[in-house]
């Protein structure tokens, strides 16, 4: 298993976001705490997207999966 640390060294990143879970245990233990950071991190990528010109976004992911 690869953690974040040894994911963060490669050549092309594939996180973009690290949410967290909630409490200790993971989300299966708290749910509402996981649903919350899921929509915290969705709105402000929603956000982010929709005040980037369409012709950048399309530019951006064009070179991401290029370089993959």
């Amino acid at each position: 298993m690869v953690n974040h640390r040894e994911m963060m060294r490669l050549r092309v990143p594939i996180i973009a976001a690290v949410i967290g879970e909630g409490g200790s245990g993971g989300a299966h233990c708290d749910y509402d705490t996981a649903a919350t950071n899921l929509g915290a991190v969705l709105r402000q990528n929603l956000e982010r997207g929709m005040n980037t010109p369409v012709e950048e976004l399309l530019k951006k992911r064009y070179k991401k999966f290029r370089a993959l």
